[in-house]
């Protein structure tokens, strides 16, 4: 047989809290993050610049206010860090990305050289059916040189960014809008002119964040909402029994980063406290 248990007040509302922020927890999964692999495209190697031996040797994978990228060496060479750089004068290079159900684009973007206010060129997304979403790399803004030099070492209180000593690596992001919407973001774009000492625009890392299968509205969650759109015939694949799947799957989801970035995700730890907290609480006050 199995042993009697006797519970107080206080231990019983402890079991509550406990059972109530498990059933929370599992109705909430963050987005999904896909690193973009442009290491084809990489034409220097960062650790050989200014102050660059500070930066972590790659193969190596970081992440900037919660956000994973994948930091690849150039051509195998032992000790580096691979990055895509413009070279002096008009450039635009071309990423390929073909992945659905994209709600943010993430680069690590940051240049040799650099003056404050100076527009250091476009970075753009490309998405079927004429989806598109761009934003200007402005000195001072966005991106600034990667070392703490003479050059423009200011970016707006938005940008997260990875320190290793007297280098960095900014982060920046692309909301895209709901004209992606059951799209594919079919490229990256990043198109300007380079010069010195405007600025030298160089890449070291892209990200994707994807929503959660079955969120047709991409509004962060999955609900009647979403199978009003499947019954529409509003979704990726219209009337599809793979869409319907998705929804009935996911249904519940909600995403805590699909709509908002900047809102940190409660930690499991952190809801048991509380909830325990609260639990404890009312039972001494029972006594």
């Amino acid at each position: 047989m199995f042993p009697r248990i006797t519970l107080n007040c206080a231990g019983s509302l402890t079991l509550l809290a406990l059972a109530i922020t498990l059933v929370f927890l599992s109705k909430l999964v963050a987005s999904e993050f896909h690193t973009v692999d442009i290491s084809s495209h990489f034409n220097a190697d960062l650790r050989t610049s200014f102050g660059g031996s500070q930066y972590p040797v790659a193969p190596i994978t970081i992440s900037v206010g919660g956000v994973p990228f994948d930091l690849k060496p150039q051509a195998n060479i032992a000790n580096s860090l691979g990055i895509v750089i413009s070279p002096l004068g008009p450039y635009n290079l071309v990423i390929p990305v073909h992945q659905s159900d994209v709600v943010a684009v993430y680069t690590l973007i940051n240049s040799g050289f650099g003056t404050f206010g100076a527009n250091n060129g476009l970075v753009e997304a490309i998405g079927t059916g004429g989806a598109y979403a761009s934003f200007d790399l402005v000195q001072g803004t966005n991106i600034r040189d990667h070392a703490q030099n003479i050059y423009n070492n200011l970016v707006g209180p938005d940008i997260e960014t990875a320190n290793y000593g007297s280098v960095r690596l900014d982060r920046q992001v692309l909301l895209l809008p709901l004209t992606f919407q059951g799209q594919t973001l079919t490229e990256i774009r990043l198109t300007g002119t380079a010069g010195n000492p405007s600025g030298v625009p160089f890449v070291a890392g892209m990200t994707v964040e994807v929503t959660e299968p079955g969120n047709f509205d991409f509004d962060g969650d999955v609900d009647g909402r979403d199978f009003l759109k499947w019954q529409r015939g509003e979704t990726t694949n219209p009337f599809s029994a793979g869409d319907l799947a998705d929804w009935q799957e996911n249904y519940g989801v909600a995403s805590l980063t699909a709509t908002s970035v900047a809102v940190p995700e409660p930690g499991i730890s952190w809801v048991v406290l509380f909830l325990t907290g609260l639990a404890t609480t009312a039972g001494r006050n029972k006594r």
